[in-house]
């Protein structure tokens, strides 16, 4: 019998978690759900068992899932009426299309919905190189979130810039020092310790010395699951070090199922 890749037999894992996560942190606009406990949020929310087994199944977290991707597509109608500008309000950095067109709204959000993409697609094909992708792109996003947020800063605080104008700034660094600075606070030790762990996988990846490479199913899935828990959950833990909304696609990510061998 062929052994293949598979899934949880859930959409993600720990639902009644991930729910949480998604009312307390999601993107979107309900002030009060954000301070709910887990008892409040089980009593508060219409609907509530139904709702369980419709995430289950790999529906939506209704009113508080965003659905809007971070890629939009623009048409020759919309340049004729005058195009279309996306705004960093902060940095003030603008980019305007007219006519026929993609614009993502937030580059790293669109570099980790790529990441995801791939994941599904290592998962699907049994295949190395999608992976390869995924930690690429997975990684590319947190240290364009950092990046991002470090443009910010410099912005207020012109006296005390973060850039990489006159010299390369270690991964660590910014993971550590930055984002210390910018927040007040250090990211969990065991997580950041897994991002950076990754990353120097990701790099070796990147970059592989031999011609030729070979993993055992086992392997390939234990490399899937470290996407989940070296790069997804830190990631998760990185916006809310900021107070930042966390978008759903990183949300999902980091409750994804288990990927198994059967």
């Amino acid at each position: 019998m062929t052994t293949r890749l598979q899934l949880g037999p859930d959409a993600v894992a720990e639902v009644e978690q991930f729910i949480f996560a998604m009312v307390k942190w999601g993107e979107h606009d309900h002030t009060v759900p954000r301070s709910w406990s887990f008892e409040q949020m089980r009593a508060s929310i219409p609907g509530y068992v139904q709702l369980l087994e419709e995430v289950r199944q790999g529906r939506p977290v209704k009113h508080f899932e965003n659905l809007v991707g971070a890629t939009w597509h623009t048409e020759g109608s919309v340049g004729a009426a005058g195009g279309i500008s996306v705004r960093n309000p902060v940095t003030r950095e603008e980019r305007t299309l007219t006519g026929d067109g993609v614009i993502d709204w937030s580059s790293y959000v669109a570099t980790f919905e790529t990441a995801v993409a791939a994941w599904y697609r290592s998962i699907e094909r049994q295949s190395l190189a999608e992976l390869r992708s995924a930690l690429r792109d997975g990684i590319a996003s947190v240290e364009g979130f950092i990046n991002q947020r470090a443009a910010e800063w410099s912005t207020a605080h012109p006296e005390d810039e973060l850039t990489e104008k006159h010299r390369f700034v270690p991964f660590r660094t910014k993971l550590d020092s930055w984002c210390q600075k910018m927040t007040g606070n250090r990211m969990e030790p065991e997580n950041m310790e897994r991002l950076l762990h990754i990353k120097q996988r990701r790099d070796a990846a990147v970059h592989p010395k031999h011609s030729v490479s070979a993993v055992s199913l086992e392997e390939l899935a234990d490399l899937l699951n470290e996407f989940t828990f070296a790069i997804a959950v830190p990631f998760f833990d990185l916006h809310r070090m900021f107070s930042f909304a966390v978008p759903a696609i990183i949300l999902r990510a980091a409750y994804a199922p288990i990927v198994n061998v059967e």
